[in-house]
């Protein structure tokens, strides 16, 4: 199948205003490179509620959003504002989210933060896919010790060359843990990760517009895995984490 018939649903990209980088991140420009790149649907998030406040950012991703058939809301919570209020967690659901994310990496917290155990209870009854950026060592190990006893999917973003030994490991012993494919920089790694853990635990992302959108793209579809495969990671996988989007 050629790359220009593939489905994709992206499940990483911003929008939004992000200080001292000269690059577009306005919802037009996500708009067009999802138009240009044959995404039919971009799980997004509100750089606001990454950068400066969650509820605000909440907002503004479900207003952008809504309407709009091929971005789907992704919401945020800050950890260093968050108490323990089980009821701003619940109502993620009701207002439309699909996705939780969580963005260590911008505010500095480390993974081993209690807030982040707090979190993670309160999003189990409401059953919503986490994902969490896990670039550094060790940082997605105890994302798992963190979540330990949850049984809704968790979502390892940012793994790369250095630390794809550590998430393939956690994917083994953990049928909950997920792998989203931005950061995979290593010429075998979906083949890797296909091999060792099966295809339906790897799911697209492209960090788009942070990262040129077709780096991500062309790791999954250059990769030596099957042609179902590909479309497996592409689009598929999304649909069955996410639901009906």
């Amino acid at each position: 199948m050629s790359n220009a018939m593939r489905q994709v649903i992206d499940l990483n990209t911003y929008f939004g205003v992000y200080p001292r980088r000269n690059v577009d991140y306005s919802p037009e420009a996500l708009r067009r490179l999802m138009e240009e790149n044959g995404v039919s649907k971009a799980v997004t998030v509100s750089l606001k509620g990454v950068l400066y406040d969650h509820v605000e950012g909440n907002a503004e991703t479900l207003s952008e959003c809504a309407g709009d058939g091929g971005l789907v809301p992704a919401a945020t919570i800050d950890p260093r504002k968050y108490t323990g209020q089980n009821a701003e967690v619940e109502q993620l659901k009701e207002r439309g989210f699909k996705l939780v994310r969580l963005f260590p990496e911008f505010q500095g917290w480390p993974m081993s933060y209690s807030p982040v155990r707090s979190i993670a209870k309160a999003m189990q009854d409401v059953n919503l896919p986490l994902m969490v950026n896990t670039t550094a060592y060790g940082s997605a190990t105890d994302l798992v010790r963190m979540t330990e006893g949850c049984t809704f999917p968790i979502i390892l973003s940012g793994v790369g060359y250095w630390t794809l030994s550590e998430a393939v490991v956690l994917m083994k012993e953990k049928e909950n843990i997920f792998l989203e494919s931005s950061h995979l920089d290593s010429p075998d790694a979906i083949e890797t990760i296909v091999g060792q853990v099966g295809v339906d635990r790897i799911l697209f992302g492209s960090n788009a517009p942070v990262t040129y959108f077709r780096g991500p793209y062309l790791t999954v579809t250059n990769s030596d895995v099957s042609d179902k495969d590909k479309e497996m990671i592409l689009h598929w996988n999304a649909l069955r984490i996410l639901g009906s989007v």
